[in-house]
């Protein structure tokens, strides 16, 4: 709640000299409008004494308010906040001005974790290639295989004057499909024309469709199949795979087990991706003296065995196949053809503006020894 020193600060700093009681007035009827309260009379007299106005669907906040209540929206952002995005009769509106600086309008879902820190290739005619050299897992020292995940070279003590060993690298090039994603919204013609002349309502197209997109995007960078959509890093073929010790739940040695499966030069970048509840799960966990096993999971910054830690929603149950996974998300590559871009139509449906976003895009994981999940 806003203290009264805080609106006597506020009051003073913003009309020195002025009506506080009236300004005072507004604000609290102001308040309770957004506290879901009903507004008396006097309250809506009030709020138009400052320059706003309010109706049953409609109150539009003066500017010269924004500084008092601001500390007060804060417990709305992202929860719920009745602000209309289409004008449809019965919802609630709030000045745009207000929107665009309280930043009311952000989107307030889970943001990506996979997408930003693969690694981006731009991609033509909607397939993007990746070449690396052909390799897979070393085999026993001085034998056959030794030298399998150097791209086929060969490498060994020589005397002097001794004919050298050879041997050509051996190129693979991986290619990754494309494919479209859209995103799609309306509004009213009228909110349309009306909203541009106090916010720039491409760029808050923009920002609601995208965040859309990429929740989208990294389910597939997950789980994709590969079918109309990127394939995931956990139906990679070749993904390490631990058995967890007892079903539905995850041991200290399982984690342990999930770390140890990627090579030393994939676990020197990789990160832990646990969902929501795997992490509930771990966050819990005691050892006898009722001491958290993984303290160092809670905060902004998980971690987990020392590694980053990524607590999403879009994960599976605890106990289901990628419950926990572990991976060096830099070997896994988002072919990009474009990025992304926003579309307006007039003529789709009579009196709306239909906005579409899309973004054409493919994923593969290109070394799928770098990653591993608990089954």
């Amino acid at each position: 709640m806003v203290t009264a020193e805080e609106i006597n600060a506020a009051l003073a700093a913003l009309n020195p000299g002025g009506d506080k009681r009236a300004a005072r007035a507004a604000l609290d009827a102001t308040l309770l409008y957004f506290q879901g309260k009903s507004l008396n009379e006097s309250q809506k007299e009030s709020i138009a004494a400052k320059g706003g106005a309010s109706s049953a669907a409609h109150i539009s906040i003066p500017r010269s308010l924004i500084p008092l209540f601001m500390p007060e929206f804060g417990q709305y952002c992202g929860k719920g906040l009745p602000v209309t995005s289409n004008g449809v009769s019965g919802q609630n509106l709030v000045q745009g001005t207000l929107l665009a600086e309280a930043g009311l309008l952000r989107p307030a879902g889970e943001p990506p974790a996979i997408f930003p820190r693969a690694l981006k290739v731009p991609a033509q005619g909607g397939t993007g290639f990746w070449p690396q050299l052909t390799e897979s897992a070393p085999g026993a020292q001085d034998g056959p295989h030794e030298f399998d995940e150097y791209g086929v070279a060969i490498c060994d003590w020589s005397a002097e004057a001794a004919e050298a060993t050879s041997d050509d690298p051996q190129f693979d090039k991986q290619a990754i499909p494309c494919f479209e994603i859209t995103a799609y919204t309306e509004m009213s013609a009228h909110l349309f024309r009306v909203a541009s002349n106090v916010l720039d309502v491409m760029a808050l197209m923009r920002a609601i469709l995208r965040p859309a997109m990429l929740h989208k995007i990294d389910h597939a960078l997950m789980s994709g199949d590969g079918i109309g959509r990127p394939q995931g890093y956990l139906n990679l073929n070749g993904i390490g795979e631990v058995n967890r010790a007892v079903a539905n739940e995850i041991a200290y040695d399982d984690v342990i087990d999930v770390e140890m499966k990627l090579p030393p030069q994939f676990r020197a970048n990789a990160a832990f991706v646990l969902s929501e509840s795997a992490y509930k799960y771990l966050r819990k966990k005691k050892d006898s003296a009722n001491r958290p096993l993984y303290p160092e999971l809670g905060g902004p910054q998980p971690k987990l065995k020392g590694y980053p830690a990524i607590a999403t929603q879009r994960g599976v149950a605890l106990g289901t196949r990628g419950d926990v996974s572990f991976g060096d998300f830099g070997q896994y590559v988002c072919a990009m053809e474009e990025e992304f871009n926003v579309m307006l139509s007039h003529e789709r449906k009579p009196g709306l503006v239909c906005v579409r976003g899309a973004m054409l895009l493919g994923g593969k994981g290109v070394r799928p020894r770098a990653f591993a999940t608990l089954v």
